[in-house]
């Protein structure tokens, strides 16, 4: 299955209308990852697509990928579509960078 990759896209870095988060699903070319600023050092996490997103894939004709403002809102959408394991390691994830505080895990809250 193709892989899904979180990517922190912080102020200064890029176009700051881009500052945020972008999901970025598949294998982009390493050019096109690089000239948008998708760079290893800017990695927050990495996981397999779920079925429902790889039958998605399977029907677009172009790469796909997702921007959000802030961790919440990304986090809004992850939990109606990732099991309550994957969520929690994507939610850690972003603590981990510091685009989360450090509130209970329901209710999170920015740092």
């Amino acid at each position: 299955m193709p892989t899904v990759r979180y990517f922190h896209l912080p102020r200064g870095s890029v176009v700051e209308r881009h500052v945020g988060i972008t999901v970025v699903f598949g294998d982009w070319p390493v050019r096109v990852m690089k000239h948008r600023g998708w760079r290893p050092e800017r990695l927050i996490h990495v996981r397999r697509t779920t079925q429902a997103e790889a039958e998605w894939l399977a029907t677009c004709r172009r790469f796909q990928s997702i921007f959000y403002r802030t961790a919440e809102g990304l986090l809004d959408d992850e939990k109606d579509l990732l099991d309550g394991d994957e969520l929690a390691r994507l939610t850690r994830s972003l603590r981990t960078v510091g685009l989360l505080g450090t509130g209970t895990e329901g209710s999170p809250t920015t740092g």
